[in-house]
C-alpha cells in the first residue's frame, strides 16, 4: 500500500490530493447513479404498461447485492481495488452507451432494460464495497470521520438534490440525452480513479479457495466483541428503514394528503437535514465519542418514528422526517470509521460485503413487513413499530456504547 498524503503544511486534519481525487471519482459515479434512478424508470414506462415487468427493472438493479455479495467481497480482497473500480465505471460506461443505441434506432425493449440494470446492479456491488477501502488508503486514520462524511453528503446531493431533477430534465428533452449524461459520469469517473497513484492491492492471503473466503467477512463479525453487537443493530435499524421507506410514499400521500410535489419536497427536506448533519458529524465525535455519537442517531431515529407515526399535520410529520434524517450520518459514519480503522486490510472487502448483505437482506424482508403492517393498520402505525427496534438497539448499545469509544480511542489516532 502506498502511504497516504504527507501533511500539507496547512493543518493537520487537510484532506490530501489523492483523497480529492477518489472524492470526485465517487462524486461523478452517484451523480450517475442519481440520473439513472430517473432515468430507467422512465424508459421502462415508455415501452410497456406491465407493472410486472416495470417492477423487474428496478428489482434487477436491487437483487444482486442479496445473491453475489459475498463474492464481491472476495473479489474485493484479491484484486487492485483501484483498478477494479477503474473497470466497473468503463463497463457500466458501455452499458449505457448500448442503451443509447437501443434509444437512437429505436430497439429498446422492456428485456433489454432488465438484462442492463441487471448488470448495473452486479457492477454496482463491488464498487460500493471497494470504496471506503481506498478512501481509508489516501487519508491518516484521524481524518476519517471528516472524509466518510464529506463522501456521505456527496451521495445525499448527488442523489436526492441533482440526479433527479436533472435527470428528469434530460430525459425530457431527449431520453438519449439523460442516458449520455448517465455514461459521462462513469467515464468520468473512471478517468479521475486512474490518476490516483498507488497500488492498492490487498495483502496475499493463505486461503485461496474462494468458497472458504465467501463468508469470511460474516464470521468476523459475528467472532468480533464489538462489531457483533453493531451487526445486530444493523439488523434491527435495516429491518425497521426497510418497513417504513415501503410505505413512506403511502403515508405521504394517504396520511397526509400531498400529492407529488409534496413527496418532492419532504424528499428534499430528508436530504438538507442529512447533509447538515453530515457536516457537523466530525465535531459531535470530537465533543461526545463515537459510541455517544452512535446513541444520539439511534435516539434520533426513534424520535423521528415517533413523531412521524403519530401525527397527520405537514409541518409537524416533515419536523419528525428531519429528525429521523440526522440519525443516519451519525450512525453510519461512525459504523463506516469503526472498520476503516479496525477491520484488518486482507478482509475488509469481505466484511464490508457482509454489512451490505445483511442490511439489504433485512431492508427487502422489513419492505414485505411494512406492507403487510400498513395494509392492516395504515401507514403511520408502521412508524411506530419500528421505534421498537430502535428501543432494542438503544437497550443493546447500553454496553455497546461505550466499548465502541474505548475502542477508536485506542485505535490509530483515535479522538
Amino acid at each position: 500500500m502506498e502511504p497516504v498524503d504527507p501533511p500539507t503544511g496547512e493543518g493537520p486534519r487537510r484532506l490530501g490530493p489523492r483523497y480529492w481525487r477518489v472524492w470526485t471519482a465517487n462524486a461523478s459515479s452517484n451523480f450517475g447513479d442519481g440520473l439513472l434512478l430517473v432515468t430507467l424508470p422512465l424508459l421502462a414506462v415508455s415501452v410497456t404498461d406491465d407493472a410486472r415487468l416495470i417492477g423487474l427493472v428496478a428489482a434487477a438493479r436491487a437483487l444482486p447485492l442479496l445473491f453475489i455479495g459475498p463474492f464481491a467481497g472476495v473479489l474485493a480482497d484479491r484484486v487492485d481495488r483501484k483498478r477494479l473500480m477503474v473497470q466497473i465505471d468503463v463497463l457500466r460506461a458501455a452499458v449505457v452507451a448500448l442503451l443509447v443505441v437501443l434509444v437512437v434506432t429505436d430497439s429498446l425493449s422492456i428485456w433489454s432494460l432488465i438484462v442492463a440494470g441487471a448488470v448495473l446492479g452486479v457492477a454496482e456491488v463491488p464498487f460500493d464495497i471497494t470504496a471506503p477501502a481506498i478512501v481509508r488508503n489516501v487519508v491518516d486514520p484521524d481524518q476519517l470521520e471528516d472524509a466518510n462524511a464529506n463522501v456521505h453528503n456527496a451521495q445525499r446531493v448527488a442523489n436526492n438534490f441533482l440526479g433527479g431533477p436533472i435527470g428528469g430534465f434530460l430525459y425530457a428533452v431527449a431520453p438519449w440525452l439523460a442516458l449520455t449524461a448517465v455514461g459521462t459520469t462513469y467515464a468520468g469517473a473512471s478517468a479521475t480513479m486512474t490518476t490516483v497513484d498507488g497500488d492498492f492491492r490487498p495483502p496475499p492471503t493463505d486461503h485461496v479457495n474462494v468458497r472458504q473466503q465467501l463468508f469470511e467477512g460474516h464470521k468476523f463479525l459475528w467472532n468480533h466483541e464489538l462489531f457483533r453487537p453493531q451487526a445486530l443493530s444493523v439488523c434491527a435499524l435495516a429491518f425497521s428503514g426497510g418497513m417504513t421507506n415501503a410505505v413512506f410514499v403511502l403515508y405521504v400521500t394517504t396520511n397526509l394528503g400531498l400529492g407529488p410535489i409534496g413527496f418532492g419536497l419532504l424528499g428534499v427536506v430528508s436530504a438538507v437535514a442529512a447533509v447538515v448533519m453530515g457536516t457537523l458529524v466530525s465535531r459531535v465525535i470530537r465533543k461526545v465519542g463515537h459510541g455517544n455519537t452512535m446513541a444520539l442517531g439511534v435516539t434520533a431515529m426513534a424520535c423521528g418514528f415517533t413523531i412521524i407515526g403519530s401525527t397527520d399535520t405537514v409541518i409537524i410529520a416533515a419536523a419528525g422526517l428531519a429528525m429521523l434524517s440526522i440519525g443516519d450520518p451519525l450512525w453510519n459514519i461512525v459504523s463506516m470509521s469503526a472498520r476503516q480503522r479496525i477491520v484488518p486490510d486482507e478482509i475488509f472487502g469481505r466484511v464490508g460485503a457482509a454489512y451490505l448483505h445483511i442490511a439489504w437482506s433485512l431492508i427487502s424482508l422489513g419492505a414485505v413487513v411494512g406492507g403487510f403492517i400498513a395494509e392492516a393498520y395504515g401507514a403511520d402505525r408502521v412508524y411506530l413499530v419500528g421505534v421498537i427496534f430502535q428501543v432494542g438497539v438503544l437497550t443493546l448499545g447500553r454496553n455497546f456504547f461505550p466499548r465502541m469509544t474505548k475502542a477508536m480511542a485506542a485505535s490509530p489516532d483515535g479522538h
